[in-house]
């Protein structure tokens, strides 16, 4: 699901499920802040951060602006023709 909200230029707040599977939320989480896709807060911080997260994002709406920039230097503007055309393939072997 990230890489969908990147790839479509929504930014985000990441809040990684701390009892995933090798805590795999928490790290693909990681890997998108550290790029600058979304923001992060972990679950154990959320009552204490979302808060404040949210009136900095109001006060300063270029935080968002800044994500969307750099999701679009990321984003694979091809990604839904790609998909299309794998599922028309898929579809015409069956056929």
């Amino acid at each position: 699901m990230l890489a969908e909200l990147t790839n479509a230029n929504v930014p985000f707040i990441s809040v990684p499920l701390p009892t995933s599977a090798d805590n795999h939320q928490l790290k693909n989480a990681i890997f998108y802040e550290r790029k600058k896709f979304c923001l992060l807060i972990q679950e154990k911080d959320l009552k204490e951060k979302l808060i404040y997260l949210i009136r900095e994002i109001y006060k300063d709406n270029s935080i968002l602006e800044k994500i969307k920039k750099n999701q679009r230097q990321y984003s694979d503007k091809n990604v839904y023709n790609n998909i299309d055309q794998i599922l028309k393939k898929i579809i015409d072997e069956k056929n």
